[in-house]
């Protein structure tokens, strides 16, 4: 799902009201919100860092090689999950 202007603009709002240091990403997807985290990173490039967590090789892979190490949240592999969708409704 492709995030609407709303969430991309209450992230920003948020990233650059509060300025966190360290920031995790849970799912970066294509990266419709993580492009926002990209620019924040940017504007403060060696003072806040971040890592995106994505279980998806291929949305991983979208990532590789973008931009400047400052300036992309560091895309890492989600672990298996610890209990699964049927488990989680019982």
């Amino acid at each position: 799902m492709i995030a609407t202007s709303f969430a991309i603009s209450a992230l920003r709002h948020w990233l650059w009201t509060h300025a966190p240091r360290r920031i995790l990403e849970v799912g970066a997807g294509i990266g419709s919100l993580s492009w926002v985290l990209a620019d924040y990173l940017t504007y403060l490039c060696g003072y806040a860092e971040a890592v995106s967590v994505e279980d998806d090789p291929w949305c991983r892979a979208e990532w590789e090689g973008k931009g400047h190490e400052c300036k992309t949240p560091r895309i890492v592999e989600a672990p298996s999950p610890v209990i699964s969708g049927s488990e989680a409704t019982n």
